[in-house]
């Protein structure tokens, strides 16, 4: 269907609508369902944008697992007006494997807002067969609804921190950055005993998570198929943004410590995944932050999601904010719930679904 509420909203709604899974022909009019919510225009959908939304819906390796489909509103008169998304998600507690499910896009058209459909929405996603539904994106709004359902704010992201350089010596790197961009993502960098240079591939973070998550009574499963779909998803970012990964080793130790990130045209650092083997962050953190300004990083942000992170991250200069960070946590098993609230857990930026780019396509 290719009408919009806001070509029908003149006609009164005779019936309330209702709740079912998205398919696949709903497409388009989830993409122009966007446009109006988040960029309040009443544009049609670029085909790249259509394709994107196909993509991240209907191909993810993991999509055939017992967990909560996307949701779509349905109004009576056969058009959508609500969405929650829902991206399929694969872990381990205490070696045992469980499902999840990261909540995101989640929309109600304006001429539909004050019905309760949003609630609706996020009642059917937690309704689900999965272990644990969450969400790294919420808003302070959508917050209210979710914690009405039980949601929780895991202390351990409850912040961010700020890492910005010097305007005199960004100032003077920018340039060399911007000459530099597609070239800096394979060079090796040495600062004394530590060693940084470019992850190679999907493969290599694979590999990466494999060795590290280990440590962790709760963490996700990657297989290579779905880091594979993930990688490429995160190349495929828009607005001039480029992803880049780095590896951080020292001595004859292998690789150490990871970070994958999106570097903006201006020079900011969005880190998605940083991981440390227990007890390196102190060592590791500064060679990172010399890696990105030597790239011309105006400033870096990250996420407190490692309280050892955290402390080198305060240790080597940056600022941490207590602001609202998105995440929050939904789970009816109390040993689950217990993992959480202690931070017995990796998960990271792309463990949740913030960092799908729909914007700017």
């Amino acid at each position: 269907m290719s009408s919009t509420l806001a070509e029908t909203k003149a006609e009164p709604i005779t019936a309330p609508g209702g709740c079912r899974p998205l398919r696949r022909e709903d497409v388009t009019e989830l993409a122009t369902l966007f446009n109006r919510v988040f960029l309040e225009c009443a544009e049609q959908p670029s085909a790249a944008f259509c394709a994107y939304f196909e993509r991240v819906f209907f191909t993810d390796p993991w999509r055939s697992l017992d967990v909560s489909p996307s949701w779509v509103y349905e109004t009576a008169d056969g058009v959508i007006g609500g969405f929650f998304g829902a991206h399929p998600r694969r872990l381990l507690f205490e070696g045992r494997p469980i499902t999840a499910v990261a909540v995101g896009q989640y929309m109600v058209d304006p001429c539909l807002r004050g019905r309760g459909i949003a609630r609706q929405l996020a009642q059917k996603m937690v309704d689900g067969p999965q272990v644990i539904t969450f969400t790294t994106s919420a808003t302070e709004v959508s917050s209210k609804i979710l914690r009405s359902l039980g949601f929780w704010h895991p202390r351990f992201e409850g912040m961010k921190w700020y890492r910005r350089f010097r305007r005199s010596r960004a100032a003077g790197l920018l340039g060399r950055w911007e000459r530099s961009i597609r070239g800096s993502s394979s060079r090796t960098v040495e600062y004394g005993d530590v060693t940084c240079r470019p992850i190679g591939d999907a493969d290599e973070l694979h590999a990466l998570r494999e060795q590290h998550q280990t440590h962790f009574s709760l963490c996700s499963d990657f297989d290579l198929e779905h880091a594979r779909w993930t990688w490429d998803l995160l190349e495929d970012a828009p607005a001039g943004r480029r992803l880049a990964g780095c590896v951080i080793s020292s001595g004859d130790d292998g690789a150490s410590a990871w970070v994958v990130y999106h570097v903006s045209p201006g020079g900011t650092v969005r880190i998605h995944e940083f991981a440390c083997r227990p007890g390196r962050a102190r060592e590791f953190l500064p060679a990172f932050d010399r890696y990105a300004a030597g790239c011309g990083a105006q400033e870096i942000i990250g996420h407190c999601a490692d309280p050892e992170i955290t402390a080198a991250v305060l240790e080597n200069g940056a600022d941490v904010k207590d602001v609202f960070s998105g995440w929050a946590v939904h789970s009816k098993d109390r040993a689950v719930q217990s993992a959480i609230l202690n931070g017995q857990v990796f998960w990271s930026g792309l463990d949740g679904e913030a960092w799908l780019s729909f914007r700017g396509r």
